[in-house]
Formats: structure tokens, sequence, C-alpha cells
């Protein structure tokens, strides 16, 4: 699956089956590393189908279990790639930690405010 999403006349038909899958909340150990691609390409893609990815990922973080140490190590490399070139990359980086922090439990958030 992670190499058709890096396909461009595939991601559109991707996104839709992550969508999907993420929704119905399947548990399938290969997904977390294929977030992590997502969140990758999400950032240094130029291209429109990926920018609407940060959705899919947030639902991802707000339903899927994540350890602590997952959800740093995701943290922690989305506030790094803030200072990424393109605009579109950054700021759909914006958009999901803006929707990360009102979205998430305040006393988890505040473990991570001081990185935020």
């Amino acid at each position: 699956m992670s190499d058709l999403l890096e396909e461009p006349s595939c991601q559109a038909s991707m996104f839709v089956l992550l969508c999907t899958i993420v929704a119905r909340k399947l548990i399938v150990p290969e997904l977390y590393n294929l977030i992590m691609s997502i969140t990758t390409m999400l950032i240094t893609s130029q291209s429109a189908h990926m920018h609407k990815a940060p959705w899919s990922l947030l639902q991802f973080l707000l339903d899927y279990q994540q350890g602590a140490g997952r959800l740093w190590t995701t943290l922690v490399f989305l506030v790094h790639k803030l200072s990424y070139t393109y605009a579109l990359g950054w700021s759909s980086i914006l958009k999901l930690l803006h929707a990360l922090v009102i979205k998430f439990n305040v006393g988890l958030m505040a473990k991570y405010a001081e990185m935020l």
C-alpha cells in the first residue's frame, strides 16, 4: 500500500481506502508504519491529495492505541518539520497540531505543552 501512496495517480484512491480503514478502526500492525510514511509524505508532497491526509492522521492518533513513546515520537517529528521550506507542508502540520491540542485530553497535552 505504501508503494501505491507514492504514485500520484493512485493517491486519491489510496486515501479513500486509508480513511475507511481508520474509520472502521481495523487493527493492523502495518498501519502504524504506513501512517508514519504518510506523515512524512504530508510534509514533503506538493500534491493536493496529500494535504487531506492530516485528518486521517488525526483520526488515527485519536482512535488507535498510542503508547507514550509513539505519541512523543510523532509529536517531536511534527514539531521539527515545522521548519520545512514549502508552505503547504508546514501549514498542514500546523493544522494537525492545532486539532490535536483541541481534541486530545487536557492532561495528556499538558505533558507535551513545553515541546509544542
